[in-house]
């Protein structure tokens, strides 16, 4: 992907703050999408994600560590 963590986590809280909900639950295990992120995920593959949604996703429930 070749985008630094602070950039890419600072344009993932910017498009929160943008939709006015959190994407990501974030904790001491990693991350998991949230019910918003779930809904969001979607429709974002192809055009604003460039198509990293499946490796990003993973699937409901599913955590990945940052």
């Amino acid at each position: 992907m070749h985008v630094a963590q602070p950039s890419l986590s600072q344009q993932i809280q910017a498009l929160e703050k943008e939709l006015g909900a959190e994407l990501l639950e974030r904790g001491r295990q990693g991350i998991s999408l949230t019910a918003a992120g779930r809904i969001f995920l979607p429709g974002t593959c192809g055009a604003r994600l460039g198509g990293i949604g499946p490796q990003v996703g993973g699937g409901p429930g599913r955590r990945h560590r940052p």
